[in-house]
């Protein structure tokens, strides 16, 4: 399944996935509660904070930002929202797609963020990451030591 490697611009696939979910339950977000429009409104807004943050650091990096050409970045950003998760714009699509199912309700619709996650991870991050560590060795991979892949801190144990 190597093919799928690289292929598909992660965009695409969160808004397909949020299409389906939202084509499936439109009444359901319709008739949403207040209350859920609002976490949902919140989850939304911090994904977006998220994504501006990430676009702002690899422009301040003068790196690329393409997805699907890993292998052209000119320099490893580690600063900004990149101390927190390695991969801030998937973080942000995953809050995207959270805040849609949060107004979908509870039930299968959850499956949306997860396939998202579990696809990312396998044929976009996974590839990214030997991109970046044959571009940069040493100082990626210390980095992917210190920093999370989607959220979190990892601390050196030396």
């Amino acid at each position: 399944m190597s093919f799928l490697e690289n292929r598909i611009p992660p965009p695409i696939i969160m808004l397909l996935i949020a299409a389906v979910i939202i084509w499936s339950c439109w009444q359901t977000i319709g008739m949403a509660e207040p209350l859920l429009w609002l976490l949902a409104s919140s989850v939304f807004f911090i994904g977006a904070v998220v994504a501006l943050a990430a676009l702002r650091a690899f422009r301040r990096q003068q790196t690329t930002i393409n997805p699907l050409a890993p292998e052209r970045a000119s320099s490893l950003v580690c600063s900004g929202v990149f101390a927190f998760s390695r991969n801030p714009m998937y973080l942000a699509m995953l809050l995207w797609l959270s805040a849609v199912a949060i107004l979908a309700g509870i039930g299968w619709q959850w499956l949306g963020p997860m396939v998202f996650g579990l696809f990312i991870n396998r044929f976009q991050i996974v590839p990214e990451e030997r991109a970046m560590q044959k571009l940069f060795g040493k100082e990626y991979g210390d980095y992917s030591q210190q920093v999370s892949r989607w959220l979190g801190w990892r601390f050196n144990r030396n």
